[in-house]
């Protein structure tokens, strides 16, 4: 809901935020629910996306010990301009190079802004950068420890894929999904302070002991949101949903923001002013066009509009009608301000 109400133009559509509902509403996290009741959202249930569930933990302690990022890359949600600063730390460790799996594609509109700031810093030693890999047993082979620096994450599907692999987390302890699914100290790592440093000197910290212990915990737990677990999940849901089904959805799925009422206020000040500016244009041409009906067309100029207003008379009052709600609208002079 949050990536809602910062990023979806959505929430500033009234009608469709007010139209807009629901039998029931699955959300992700306990800290997702609690932001939309606060928003005055309810009838929640907490629900998850499901992972492929594999028989054995192929983790193994004893291979080099590196960090590695599984994704898009995208600055505004998921964080990654974070991993210059761990690539810095990394260098200064003397570690082994950030293990990448992403794509160039539209899904990562900040790829090439990353590859111009690793080149910037002389930084392309501290990557191993792979592109348009989907092959999940060669992605997560050699990763000791998953990053996931994002700054919005609902679940994130990459922490469950990780489990599966034996593979601990270190991401932001902020972001709802990560929240959810790391257990801080045990299947991963929740940090509020993300900086390179931090990160590292964590990463360094944790020994084949520990590593090892957390992975377990971590394959572990990723069987717990198995796809046939999914699928009961679902039928449930579906099934409660039809049996108290009243003829009509009942569930208001998106908030209703004053702030919304503001910005329809000023679009409809916008649409008014744009609607007597053009009936004001095409007035003279309409009285000529009535006085004398072979006018030709193009006189009447761009606005096309001559049947709707029918005749002059009706133009007239569009214009009055709008000039009125000009002259009572109490904060037009405020916008103009």
């Amino acid at each position: 809901m949050a990536f809602m109400v910062q990023d979806s133009t959505v929430i500033g559509k009234l009608d469709h935020v007010r139209s807009f509902k629901a039998s029931k509403i699955v959300a992700f996290s306990d800290s997702d629910i609690d932001f939309q009741r606060q928003l005055g959202i309810h009838g929640q249930i907490k629900g998850f996306l499901p992972v492929a569930v594999r028989k054995r933990n192929t983790f193994d302690p004893s291979r080099t010990k590196s960090l590695g990022y599984v994704g898009r890359i995208d600055f505004h949600a998921k964080g990654c301009e974070r991993l210059i600063d761990i690539a810095r730390s990394v260098k200064k460790n003397g570690l082994a190079p950030i293990k990448l799996f992403t794509t160039a594609g539209q899904n990562s509109p900040d790829y090439h802004r990353l590859m111009q700031m690793i080149n910037h810093e002389y930084l392309n030693d501290q990557f191993d950068i792979t592109l348009e890999c989907t092959d999940k047993d060669t992605i997560y082979k050699d990763i000791s420890m998953l990053l996931l620096p994002s700054k919005k994450e609902s679940f994130g599907n990459v922490i469950l894929e990780a489990y599966s692999y034996g593979i601990p987390v270190m991401s932001t302890a902020y972001a709802p999904g990560p929240s959810e699914l790391i257990d801080h100290n045990k299947t991963g790592y929740l940090l509020d302070d993300f900086s390179g440093d931090n990160v590292v000197d964590i990463f360094k910290r944790t020994d084949d002991k520990k590593i090892s212990s957390m992975s377990a915990a971590a394959f572990k737990k990723h069987k717990k949101y198995s796809m046939e677990s999914h699928f009961d999940f679902l039928e449930r849901i579906a099934a409660d949903a039809l049996n108290e089904f009243k003829g009509e959805n009942t569930l208001p799925v998106f908030p209703e923001l004053k702030l919304a009422h503001e910005l329809a206020h000023v679009k409809k000040q916008l649409d008014n002013e744009l609607r007597l500016k053009k009936a004001r244009q095409i007035q003279p041409s309409v009285e000529k066009l009535t006085r004398d009906s072979h006018a030709p067309v193009h006189e009447i100029g761009s606005y096309r509009d001559v049947d709707r207003l029918g005749s002059i008379a009706s133009l007239a009052a569009e214009i009055r009608e709008l000039e009125s709600w000009r002259e009572t609208n109490r904060n037009y002079r405020k916008f103009h301000k």
